[in-house]
């Protein structure tokens, strides 16, 4: 979800605790180690903000307005070189994350930003999902990997 802050739009992702048994805490180390490696990294973009109640845990990032996705589809359409830009700034995003021993988990279109000065921007670093995924149990891979919602 899109929402509002002191600083600007942010991006909200929520994960509703079924299961208070969860070892959430760890998660939230996780991203909070994952953050701090990555703080340097111009081309990524890090939850910056891991809030844990009772009911939900909320993960919290800056927004940007267009992924690459949109932006591939939209008018005026790209040049060669904005492509070439665009890859380039892809590969040394992946090679910040590398540096540092992170790893995103979840790399598609919808979660690599591009500003509207074709900076690109890796978003929703998403190490916390499932390696492996039971056969037969397909609810967990709409649940993490779901793209049509």
């Amino acid at each position: 979800a899109r929402a509002e802050s002191q600083e600007g739009l942010v991006v909200v992702k929520v994960f509703a605790i079924h299961d208070p048994s969860l070892p959430l805490e760890t998660y939230k180390n996780h991203l909070e180690d994952v953050r701090k490696k990555l703080s340097s990294a111009v081309n990524c973009i890090p939850y910056q903000k891991i809030i844990l109640t009772d009911k939900a845990g909320l993960i919290i990032r800056e927004y940007v307005k267009y992924s690459l996705y949109d932006r591939l589809s939209t008018r005026p359409f790209l040049t060669n070189i904005e492509k070439r830009w665009i890859t380039f700034q892809i590969l040394y995003a992946l090679h910040q994350c590398h540096k540092v021993g992170v790893c995103h988990g979840d790399i598609k279109l919808e979660n690599i930003t591009v500003t509207s000065w074709n900076w690109v921007l890796l978003v929703d670093f998403a190490s916390f999902k499932p390696t492996f995924i039971p056969v037969d149990n397909p609810a967990d891979y709409s649940y993490f990997f779901d793209t049509s919602r």
